[in-house]
């Protein structure tokens, strides 16, 4: 009987497998590497995508802090320039009011020049026959928006018109007629009076009497 020592072929056989086990392994290896290298390139890129965009996110962040930091000076500064237009418009008032009661004093102590004077005059219950210079003053003080004057006129009729003009104006309010006394000197006779009230320098100008003033 012939005998084959079939041992070398066995182990052969052996190496051939375990070398295709080997080179699958490797292959799956590879295959592994390549796979994860494009779920590390994809998922790379997407965290530099949602890099970029918190980056642009914070710059627009930043951008909109500096406008809010910028209309909150704007708001600051409009707050203070409102405040110095304030007392700008206080000290014009200051300048201008004592001037705007002075010519309405000058006013009511006016006679009409023409026929639209005539009527204006009428329209706010003043006598535009009174003759102004029958009235004089004698002092004049005003402190804290009240006033006091003294003075004198002819008669009481006189002192009656001027405080109905007083009483008609927009700057004097409250207006009261004190005491009035008869008076004589020598042979001339007239009354002396005291009239006080209130006075305001803040009043928008009252429009002028037709005829009077430049």
């Amino acid at each position: 009987m012939i005998r084959i020592n079939l041992l070398p072929i066995k182990d052969q056989e052996k190496k051939a497998s375990s070398r295709r086990q080997l080179i699958l392994f490797g292959l799956l290896v590879l295959v592994e590497v390549v796979v994860l290298y494009f779920v590390y390139s994809g998922k790379s890129g997407e965290l530099d995508q949602v890099t970029t965009e918190n980056n642009i996110k914070a710059a627009s962040i930043e951008d909109l802090k500096k406008q809010v930091a910028d209309v909150e000076k704007l708001t600051k500064e409009k707050g203070l320039l409102e405040e110095q237009i304030g007392v700008l418009d206080k000290l014009e008032a200051g300048r201008s009011g004592p001037v705007r009661v002075l010519d309405e004093v000058l006013k009511i102590l006016s006679v009409p020049s023409n026929e639209l004077d005539r009527l204006t005059f009428r329209k706010r219950g003043w006598n535009d026959k009174w003759e102004p210079d029958r009235l004089w003053f004698n002092t004049l003080a005003e402190e804290g928006g009240r006033f006091g004057l003294t003075g004198a006129a002819r008669t009481a009729d006189d002192v009656a018109e001027f405080l109905q003009r007083l009483s008609t104006s927009v700057y004097f309010d409250g207006v009261r007629l004190g005491a009035v006394e008869q008076t004589a000197r020598g042979n001339f006779q007239y009354v002396t009076f005291e009239i006080s009230g209130n006075i305001s320098y803040s009043l928008a100008p009252e429009p002028a009497v037709p005829g009077q003033g430049g």
